[in-house]
């Protein structure tokens, strides 16, 4: 994992650990993504290599993944009745650049959400986990918009933005992780969610670019359409 500070007061720490002379390392190439998929069967989450991906596993029920380093999306549609997990998780390596090598930034590590969640459960154990999170270094953020307790079948959707205050280093490649995860319990009788996430990074003073592992500069990211989302899902 590549150095991330995770907050604007460690701003002088991580001026003071980094030297003028310090040798910075190149942007590597992307890390694995990593999926992993799970009903009543014991599995192992895999990598994912590459800038772009989509697939769709069955394991009992059917999951839908994709992610896309360049466009800096990543989603997740799932279906479940019973025990059911699902998760992707995408890890960016990001470099800053613009002004000298060594010069801390604080920054904000945004995550857009777009989806919607629905059960159709009445008796005990009913409840749907629909789960975003940013990773950066020892620090978090996450959100569920998921249902908990008995629900009739009620589309429930939502729109929200996941922010996390850091700290990146000019010329130092930093790794973010972005999380997206399903889940259901033994108790679910009927549940349904997709969600569509896009990251980007806000409050960069002027001339300090953000790249992305993918060779991609991070700019403010258009919100998509909700009729777009449920055409996506289709």
């Amino acid at each position: 994992m590549l150095p991330c500070f995770g907050s604007r007061l460690r701003f002088a720490l991580a001026a003071a650990s980094l030297a003028a002379s310090l040798a910075v390392p190149a942007l590597a190439d992307c890390p694995d993504a990593v999926v992993f998929v799970q009903a009543y069967v014991p599995r192992t989450p895999y990598p994912v290599p590459g800038v772009a991906w989509s697939g769709t596993i069955v394991d009992t029920w059917t999951t839908q993944l994709a992610f896309d380093r360049s466009a800096r999306t990543l989603s997740l549609a799932s279906g479940s009745s019973g025990r059911a997990s699902a998760h992707l998780y995408v890890t960016d390596r990001v470099l800053l650049g613009g002004v000298a090598d060594g010069t801390p930034v604080p920054c904000t590590i945004e995550l857009q959400l777009d989806g919607t969640v629905e059960q159709n459960c009445g008796g005990s154990g009913c409840g749907v986990t629909l789960a975003g999170t940013i990773v950066c270094g020892a620090d978090s953020v996450s959100e569920d918009h998921g249902l908990q307790g008995p629900t009739p079948g009620t589309p429930h959707p939502f729109t929200t933005t996941l922010a996390l205050p850091v700290v990146l280093v000019a010329g130092v490649p930093a790794d973010v992780t972005f999380h997206l995860a399903y889940g259901t319990g033994p108790g679910q009788t009927s549940a349904t969610a997709s969600e569509y996430g896009q990251y980007r990074v806000g409050g960069l003073p002027d001339g300090v670019t953000l790249t992305t592992c993918a060779g991609t500069p991070v700019t403010p990211a258009s919100r998509p359409s909700w009729g777009g989302l449920k055409s996506r899902y289709r």
